[in-house]
This record gives structure tokens, sequence and C-alpha cells, in this order.
């Protein structure tokens, strides 16, 4: 029996979007991205004549008032309209990972609106139910952009006397930490924001992170992060706690968690200040750590570990970044490479 009286499309997602925080404990980044794709999902109904105050109440009702066996087909007719209406009417130029992320979303959502009796049960989709060929063209992978090493010696190097003049050191020392673990153990973003001071092991020189999944890895600390680090937890970040601060391992000059974007901002800030003539940010930074590893010879095994993929396909693309990178370095360096035949 589906409860109607709840399925209005305030309290739905409300209750859906606590489902995700609490049950699903993902990242805010994540449920930002699911609820958007929802957003979009209850656009197209209102289009195809569902109602504007409660689509996804009247869509629940369309497929109850099919019969039993053609569940699974409306949903499925359903979510092809939607891709079909995604992909040529409102934006050509969304990519494939978007589509699949959408197709995700909505899996997600009926799953819960199915658990909830919102909606009837039918065997939903994965991403490969959907020939992604047809909905839209493969575009070929772009290769992620790294920092060559001299350019992260650079980003690295000690601060300069204007950045001195600007900050005062808590700060400089604060920032040149989140720039040694973002380097020196390839976190991303969210992981170096939601760090904790217990986190952090200096006496073995490591890092507890919690990454994709809720999932818990140990990082290896460089020496250069852990004598900075040290430096940052014993005197710098002492300055900067206030009385209410959190146990974040980064703060603001408020004493609360450093945000995400504060981070971005700091890296970008950094870039500038060192001269480098690309648009630094974090994820950059990642990537270069990962394919630095590789062109020193590093098992791609210890390399998916660290930087926390579920899958060595996901790891595998810094392989052909290496690859570009051995042959650019051969281009280079051997007498015969460029010899005019």
């Amino acid at each position: 029996m589906l409860h109607e009286h709840n399925m209005n499309k305030e309290k739905i997602i409300e209750k859906y979007n606590k489902h995700l925080s609490y049950e699903k404990n993902l990242s805010d980044n994540t449920i930002r991205n699911y609820l958007s794709d929802l957003s979009v999902f209850a656009s197209f109904l209102i289009e195809e004549n569902f109602s504007k105050e409660q689509p996804f109440q009247d869509f629940a009702k369309f497929i109850l008032n099919k019969k039993k066996q053609l569940f699974q087909t409306e949903y499925r007719k359903t979510i092809v309209s939607f891709l079909t209406w995604l992909v040529t009417k409102k934006t050509k130029d969304i990519s494939r990972n978007s589509v699949i992320r959408s197709l995700a979303s909505l899996r997600s959502f009926f799953r819960f609106c199915i658990e909830e009796k919102f909606m009837p049960e039918a065997p939903l989709w994965n991403s490969r139910s959907y020939s992604m060929k047809k909905i839209i063209p493969k575009k070929p992978q772009l290769l992620p952009e790294v920092l060559e090493q001299n350019e992260i010696e650079s980003l690295l190097d000690n601060p300069k006397e204007n950045e001195i003049n600007h900050k005062t050191l808590d700060l400089v020392v604060r920032d040149l930490s989140i720039l040694e673990i973002l380097y020196g153990s390839g976190l991303r973003l969210s992981e170096v924001s939601n760090l904790n001071l217990n986190d952090i092991d200096i006496t073995k020189r490591t890092v507890t992170v919690i990454g994709k999944g809720n999932k818990q890895r140990q990082v290896p600390l460089s020496l250069k992060s852990i004598k900075i680090l040290d430096d940052y937890i014993r005197n710098q970040r002492k300055l900067l706690v206030k009385r209410n601060s959190e146990s974040a391992l980064f703060l603001n000059k408020f004493g609360k968690r450093l945000s995400n974007r504060s981070i971005q901002n700091i890296v970008k800030s950094k870039g500038k200040i060192a001269g480098l003539p690309k648009r630094i940010h974090t994820h950059m930074i990642r990537h270069s750590f990962a394919t630095h590893l590789l062109d020193g010879g590093a098992d791609i095994r210890i390399v998916q570990m660290l930087l926390g993929h579920s899958s060595p396909d996901t790891t595998q693309i810094y392989t052909h970044v290496s690859t570009n990178q051995a042959k650019k370095i051969y281009l280079e360096s051997h007498p015969l490479a460029n010899i005019n035949k």
C-alpha cells in the first residue's frame, strides 16, 4: 500500500535528503548533486504534464495505475524519455559521466521511494541497462592535467616575503601544511577539509583518511609534511584555536574548520605567488602525486591504494599520463629522437 499522504514533493525530498545524509553517510557535495539531478527530473516530469506542485506524487500514481507486470516497463520508458530530453533538449554538451550520474541519482531515489512504499516495487536498472552509445556519443577521454616536478617545487617553496607581509605566521604555516599534505599524500580536497587533529600520527608518519563511501585508509606522510605539520600542530594551530573550536586539523582565523572553498582559494593564491602560468586546483596536485609516483616506478596497485580508488580502472588513466611523460622525455633526451629521415 502506498503512503500517498506523505508523497508530496517537499516531504519526500526532505526525507530523502536525511536518508542520504544520515543513513548513506554521503558527502555534502554528493548529496547536492543527487538533489540537483532530482530537480532536473522534476522539470522533465512537469514538461510531461505531471503536476507542477507534486510531480513525484503524480508520477507514482501514474506507475501504480499500470498493470503489475508493466511497472518495470513504465520505469524504463520514463527513464529513456528523460535521458533523451536531458541530452537533446536540456543541453547538447552534457557528458556521458553526467548522464550516468543522473541514472545513479534516479535509481537511488526510486529505490528509496520503493523501500518507503511511496512507489510500487519493480526491479530497477543500472547504467549498463542502457546503451550509452545510443544516448550520447563517447567523447575522447581527457588526460588529467598535471604539474611538472619543478612547478610542484615552486608551489611548495618557502613563503615569499610579500606573502608573510599579508598573513600572520600561523596562517602561512597552515597553508604550507595543506599544500604539503595535498601533494605528499595525494589526498582529495574533501579529505583534507575533513581531517581532524587525531588523524595525524607524527610518530608513525601516517594520516588516517575517510574517503569516498566512508572507507578509511592510512596514507604515509612525507618527511617534509611531518616537519611542517609538527610545527603547525605544536605551535601555530594553537594561535587559531578559539573557545568553541572544533577538533578539525585545519582551522580558519575564527577557529572553525577550514572549508573546501577556502582550501581551493589557498591553493590558487599559492599558484599565483609561485608565478605558475597554470590555474592550479587541488585535484591537479592529486593528479601530480599519482603521476610522479608512477614516473618514479611505483606499482599501480600501490598508487591505487594510496589514492583510495576502489578499482584499478580508475587509477589506469595515470599510466597514460606517465606514458606521455616518458615520450616527452624521450623526444627531449634521445639523440636520434628528432632526426629527420
